[in-house]
């Protein structure tokens, strides 16, 4: 093998080889019967492995395809072994500690939640990212083992505690808490959680069973919807800055509200109970501002039934199978549409003819401009396209608010009404909900966490206005707390049917207002170039002070200087290519578990070229955008004509 073969290996193997020392270390320290000494070692191996990626098996395999030399093969199959054997010991090891600890009859103290943590949590455990779940009431000596074992995310499900929560440490009280913790994680996505159930007493069995139940799914579905948005990110970014000029150009979503502020608004879904009362719709076009997921459109279009405005929140092509939502429609007929900014070029082709509108989703794109623009986008990301419907109705201040078609449940195995377009199959996995009529309906799990936010978002508009009436007029499904029953010909007959005409809808034109956002977008965008070109400064002193770094003490300290600053501009920009975290962290957990002067600077280089390459992808990006933004030409003008003798 050459040289340039055993640089490439040397890092891996360097890691594998301080993997392998350490479990070396954690052998000998079970054989003398050093338990503290044994739990740092175990810890420091779970640190090693976690970064090893030893959890996945693919990536193990993928780690062990990496190595392009028959010694690195060999010292990787060596040091899997050890850890196999290590593995097993530690096994044995915690398990007896456990039970020492738990057959104490006054009871667990600090040492004693240690000796149960080191049996609970695998060898494969991620302090960083991880979540250790306790149900119940949280022991001050647990809680003190916690942070002791610099556990990073522990969820609490129980009564307030009596003592002060561990760093990093979140009180949940149902699923949709439970769903807005793990919400906040897109570094480090949890791979696994344990629970602890102290719950005797104060929270039922099934209740516990539930919870737990419910946090492995919404882990894998983080972990999934993570996973797919690191592989879209791209393509989606590169949407929503191409459809910035149109963006630009758009007239202001929140001027509607000055119009629609006090009228009903009916959001209409095309769950399988729209069939049942559709027909009904008809009477409230005109009076009632209808919003409808573009989902529906299909089903409307057949009932001649046209919606004031659609909504799309989703990034993919939707006018081809198996997202075909518009079939047969003629685009004359297509109603004015209201957009996220990363909506697919496609589907804005197909409103050409209708008025745009934008919200903000909460996308890289959207806290990039954040309230740089003159009148900022209305606020609308939300787990389903219903539910930014339903934010926006409240955003206009209409009430009341009714939803229609909204079933967040199967009909006999469907998830849409007949004609809806769009897959109808129900998944493997179901989970069920309180029905519109009682008893129970099957639901699926994103259904779940979208029934969950609905009630979410009911009971903190409740609470901000006490007088508004939020109405489900499905007539079927689920019931969701919050909002009132009531059959839809008894709503508009109470709400709808005696008031005046909807105003016009479409604002004038504004040449001005359109040259204000063009130009506030180019100022902001500027702003974040002159960031990734800061931070390319800053690369460059790294570089600088990296040179110097054998100089002594000084040099050393002068590179973990500029090593700081530069993780600093690395986490001001990072938002911007989220694609770029799993090899940043990847990069940065390597570095931090760095031995020695040289494996510092190995992971300070590496560390320095992931950086180089954000900075430079987003100062690319930005100058795209903003030569799409560039003002218009003003027309040239022809000299004057010279009349003819």
């Amino acid at each position: 093998m050459n040289a340039s073969a055993a640089d490439a290996d040397a890092p891996l193997i360097a890691h594998l080889t301080r993997v392998a020392s350490t479990a070396a270390a954690t052998l000998q320290a079970i054989a003398a019967r050093d338990d503290a000494a044994t739990r740092r070692a175990v810890d420091r191996l779970r640190q090693h492995w976690s970064t090893l990626h030893a959890g996945d098996t693919r990536q193990l395999k993928t780690r062990f395809r990496q190595i392009r030399t028959v010694g690195g093969a060999e010292a990787f199959q060596h040091g899997l072994e050890l850890l196999s054997t290590c593995e097993q010991v530690v096994k044995a090891w915690a398990a007896q500690g456990c039970e020492q600890a738990l057959a104490r009859p006054e009871g667990l103290d600090v040492a004693g939640w240690h000796a149960v943590l080191d049996h609970l949590l695998p060898l494969q455990w991620n302090f960083d990212c991880d979540v250790l779940v306790v149900h119940g009431r949280l022991p001050a000596e647990l809680a003190a083992a916690i942070e002791a074992r610099r556990q990073r995310r522990t969820l609490l499900i129980g009564p307030e505690p009596d003592t002060a929560l561990p760093p990093g440490a979140v009180r949940a009280t149902d699923e949709l808490s439970i769903s807005r913790f793990l919400a906040g994680f897109k570094r480090l996505a949890p791979k696994r959680h344990v629970s602890i159930d102290l719950a005797d007493g104060l929270i039922e069995p099934d209740a516990v069973q539930r919870m737990d139940g419910f946090l492995s799914t919404a882990v894998q579905n983080h972990r999934m919807n993570w996973s797919t948005w690191l592989r879209f990110a791209p393509t989606w970014r590169a949407q929503a800055l191409a459809n910035l000029p149109a963006a630009a150009d758009a007239p202001d979503l929140n001027a509607l509200g000055q119009r629609l502020a006090g009228r009903p608004a009916i959001v209409v879904s095309p769950g399988p109970s729209l069939a049942k009362n559709i027909h009904t719709l008809q009477q409230a076009q005109g009076r009632a501002v209808l919003l409808a997921p573009l989902q529906t459109l299909r089903r409307l279009y057949r009932e001649g039934i046209k919606p004031d405005f659609v909504l799309v929140l989703d990034s993919q092509d939707q006018t081809v199978a198996p997202l075909d939502f518009f079939g047969d429609i003629p685009d004359g007929w297509l109603p004015d549409l209201i957009a996220s900014n990363a909506t697919h070029p496609n589907v804005l082709r197909r409103f050409a003819r209708s008025t745009v509108y934008f919200f903000d989703a909460n996308s890289p794109l959207d806290m990039l401009l954040g309230k740089a623009l003159p009148s900022p986008w209305p606020r609308l990301g939300a787990g389903s396209v219903a539910i930014a419907c339903l934010r926006l109705a409240r955003h206009w201040r209409c009430s009341p608010i009714a939803l229609v078609g909204q079933d967040l449940a199967f009909a006999d195995g469907r998830r849409y009404a007949d004609g809806a377009g769009g897959q109808g199959a129900a998944p493997a996995a179901v989970r069920e909900l309180p029905g519109y009529h009682g008893g129970t309906v099957q639901t699926a799990p994103d259904y779940f966490m979208f029934h969950h936010q609905f009630e979410g978002w009911a009971a903190g508009y409740r609470a901000e206005d006490p007088a508004l009436r939020l109405l489900n007029c499905t007539e079927g499904g689920a019931r969701i707390a919050g909002f009132e029953q009531m059959p839809l010909l008894d709503m508009l007959q109470a709400h709808v049917l005696g008031l005046p005409a909807l105003p016009a809808l479409r604002p004038p034109q504004d040449a001005a207002a359109r040259a204000r956002c063009r130009q506030a977008m180019r100022q902001r965008l500027q702003q974040v170039r002159q960031q990734a070109q800061q931070g390319l400064l800053q690369v460059q002193a790294c570089e600088r002070s990296a040179g110097q770094a054998h100089e002594g003490a000084a040099g050393l300290n002068r590179l973990a200087h500029e090593d700081t600053e530069l993780r600093k501009r690395v986490d001001e920009l990072l938002y911007l290519m989220e694609e770029r975290t799993p090899e940043l962290d990847d990069a940065l957990t390597a570095w931090e578990a760095s031995d020695g002067l040289e494996d510092y600077l190995r992971g300070s280089a590496r560390f320095r070229g992931i950086a180089r390459g954000l900075f430079e992808g987003v100062e690319a990006m930005l100058d795209e955008a903003l030569r799409g933004l560039a003002p218009a030409a003003p027309p040239e003008r022809l000299p004057r004509a010279v009349p003819v003798a």
